[in-house]
């Protein structure tokens, strides 16, 4: 299983790791269909819950909405039509966090904001028992990531996709052609980063006060 690999795979996977970063705007210029390729490549080979779905092959589905795609538009109506509920829920769970705050300000115009990208891809991972689709869906996106990287594409995640609960929305399931309550479904920006776009700095916690060894 390990014959090939070898120390300059492990720097080089360090290396990507810590270029990789949320890019938050991005260039207009269409990506290839042969990187998009690429990158959902990377998420099909993620780990999955091989118990949940015995007997499955289409556990895991990719949905590509480019920039000039007329279903963008479809999209972005029915995440602005229920973004004010949405915002009106994460306030009440969590109470006036800077989160529900910036929710609350930003309104249907934000959730319209949201999927003005270059290329929008909304992952799929089917439901089962154990129910642990959200888990499984996690690691495909961080392959997917992870190979954009290498690519020097821009990743996004936008949770607002998971945060509505929208794989059990009839209207939107129905633009994808799958069933209500098949599919756990988050989405994802990618495009090229915008000339000027720099990363926010980021503080990750420190290996000596986060490990604790028993």
């Amino acid at each position: 299983m390990f014959e090939n690999m070898d120390k300059n795979h492990g720097a080089a996977l360090d290396e990507v790791m810590h270029a990789r970063h949320t890019v938050r705007a991005f260039s207009p210029e269409k990506l290839k269909k042969e990187d998009v390729d690429q990158i959902i490549e990377a998420g099909l080979i993620a780990p999955f819950a091989a118990m949940a779905v015995v007997g499955k092959t289409d556990f895991r589905k990719f949905f590509v909405v480019p920039g000039d795609s007329p279903v963008k538009e479809k999209m972005k109506a029915i995440i602005a039509g229920k973004f004010p509920a949405y915002a009106d829920a994460i306030e009440k769970s969590s109470g006036p966090t800077p989160f529900s705050k910036m929710l609350k300000e930003g309104g249907p115009n934000m959730a319209k904001s949201l999927l003005d990208k270059p290329c929008i891809v909304i992952a799929g991972e089917r439901w089962g028992v154990p129910a642990i689709a959200p888990e499984s869906l996690s690691f495909c996106q961080e392959n997917m990531w992870l190979k954009a990287t290498t690519l020097k594409i821009g990743f996004q995640l936008l949770s607002v996709v998971s945060g509505m609960k929208l794989g059990n929305d009839k209207e939107f399931c129905q633009l994808l052609g799958i069933k209500p309550g098949e599919y756990y479904l988050d989405g994802i920006a990618l495009g090229y980063p915008a000339a000027k776009f720099k990363p926010a700095p980021v503080q990750y916690p420190d290996l000596e006060s986060s490990v604790k060894w028993l």
